[in-house]
């Protein structure tokens, strides 16, 4: 493969990847903070706050399973099979 933009680099392209992955789970866990005002100002029920902190927290683990797995495949070799 030829590389003739630093966007043709696969690890720049996994690195944009993780990236994404990061903001989101940073995001989700900002939302779950935000919950417990809205909660308190009476802006949402009680079961409003579980189901949405429920999906923040359901998302945090889904990003973090991403995370390892490509933290396992960046350590894990892999065979050549040719080019």
């Amino acid at each position: 493969m030829k590389i003739t933009r630093f966007e043709d680099i696969e690890a720049w392209k996994a690195s944009r990847r993780l990236l994404g992955q990061i903001e989101e789970l940073k995001s989700a866990t900002e939302i779950q903070s935000h919950l417990y005002g809205v909660l308190d100002q009476g802006a949402i029920t009680q079961s409003e706050f579980d189901r949405i902190y429920g999906g923040a927290e359901d998302l945090k683990k889904l990003i973090g399973g991403f995370v390892r797995y490509l933290t396992d495949a960046k350590k894990t070799p892999r065979l050549r099979t040719g080019d």
